[in-house]
């Protein structure tokens, strides 16, 4: 990771696994991984969570040898925490005061369970945004669905009255010809074809 001048802040090592049973020897290997290449922190994205969560099986992420294990619908906002968490350390250590202290005190707040609760919020209010826009878009769809049938029974209706006057005036109603390009028409034409083919 980058800051905004183009320093380096920090890495990230990530490894993703799909699978429906959870094995610990992935934090393992994770863990030799992030050894290897020097990086800060290690996040596993997985669809399988441990199971010895001590009754926290709902939670969208978890630490687990200092590897955060999250599910990957919450791994963009942890992502987006845990570099602005690796921004600040670079920032501490370029301002190079009390470095240690502060250090050791900002490495304590990400393994604390505060920090853990306050990525949890940001990962709850992304996750009411989606529902919520998820249940516009149904909404949204019934309505137009409903719209398209009131507007098919009033082109059919109408076309039915032209259909009676044309039979009354004859040649006389020809200029009720062009209410057959009221919308829906085309498309109810359409259904009839298919239906004589049928």
């Amino acid at each position: 990771m980058r800051s905004p001048s183009g320093q380096l802040c920090g890495t990230i090592v990530w490894e993703a696994k799909q699978t429906r049973n959870w094995q610990a020897a992935w934090v393992r290997k994770l863990k030799d991984d992030q050894q290897t290449v020097g990086a800060e922190i290690a996040v596993l994205v997985t669809s399988a969570m441990p199971k010895e969560q001590n009754g926290r099986s709902g939670e969208p992420f978890v630490r687990e040898s200092d590897v955060w294990v999250t599910r990957l619908d919450a791994a963009r906002p942890l992502a987006e925490a845990l570099r602005m968490t690796l921004l600040e350390m670079h920032k501490l250590r370029q301002a190079n005061l009390g470095r240690s202290e502060k250090m050791e005190l900002l490495y304590n707040y990400i393994c604390s369970p505060q920090f853990a609760q306050r990525v949890k919020s940001v990962v709850e209010g992304f996750e009411a945004m989606r529902k919520d826009l998820d249940a516009e878009k149904n909404a949204m769809m019934r309505i137009w669905k409903k719209r398209e049938m009131q507007l098919t029974r009033v082109t059919t209706g109408m076309l039915g009255v032209v259909g009676d006057l044309q039979g009354i005036g004859q040649e006389g109603m020809a200029q009720l010809d062009s209410i057959a390009a009221l919308p829906g028409t085309a498309q109810e034409e359409a259904s009839e074809v298919e239906s004589d083919a049928a």
